[in-house]
């Protein structure tokens, strides 16, 4: 077993890590925590190769880019942040959520980025046009904690703290159809690898497929 202390300095109490991922080709993995810096490990030895230290407070959650050359940040500080794998450098930065942003989720084709958070707001960003929300979902009455790309790109999945998953055109925004059930947030969604049915977990201790 490895072991990665991702969040403990030297003679430095404990810091939560709070979200890991492997990268698509599985050389790395990066982790994430409370102390809003980002770090990445080769995943044979648990070498430490790089740090992102642009977040002002804690990151919720954090994604590699289908191809491995980006990987996107959600924090705290109300930021959705974008690195450059190779140079170890932020290529973009958002910063139109008005609240803690904790859903993050790529396009499966990379070119767009889906966030969600506090504010009730699931925001699409084009990453060849990084100024603004291509588009934006406002569906939603509490706030969002899981969002999901269908496997084709064409649909969005998004839930939260009003329990409901809903489901939109990415393209467009267009709400198509919400699935009720949970009694308590829903925490996470995932698309079957055909795009037929959706998973949902929630803090009611169940799982569903829709």
């Amino acid at each position: 077993m490895l072991r990665y202390e991702s969040h403990v300095g030297q003679g430095e109490p404990l810091k939560r890590a709070c979200t890991v991922a492997w990268s698509p080709d599985g050389r790395f993995i990066a982790s994430g925590g409370v102390d809003g810096v980002v770090r990445i490990w080769q995943a044979t030895n648990g070498q430490h190769v790089a740090l992102y230290r642009e977040h002002l407070a804690c990151i919720n959650m954090l994604a590699w880019s289908p191809d491995g050359r980006s990987i996107a940040t959600a924090s705290d500080d109300r930021t959705v942040q974008v690195w450059d794998t190779l140079t170890a450098l932020p290529s973009a930065r958002y910063t139109e959520h008005t609240a803690a942003v904790y859903g993050l989720a790529w396009s499966p084709d990379g070119a767009c980025l889906a966030s969600g958070g506090d504010d009730r707001v699931v925001s699409v960003w084009r990453m060849a046009e990084p100024s603004s929300a291509d588009e934006k979902y406002t569906g939603h009455v509490k706030n969002v904690r899981a969002i999901a790309w269908s496997p084709r790109g064409t649909l969005l999945a998004s839930a939260g703290g009003d329990r409901g998953v809903q489901v939109w055109r990415a393209d467009t925004g267009d709400y198509q159809h919400t699935w009720s059930g949970h009694t308590a947030e829903v925490t996470a969604l995932a698309w079957s690898p055909d795009g037929t049915y959706l998973a949902s977990a929630s803090y009611d201790g169940s799982v569903r497929i829709w």
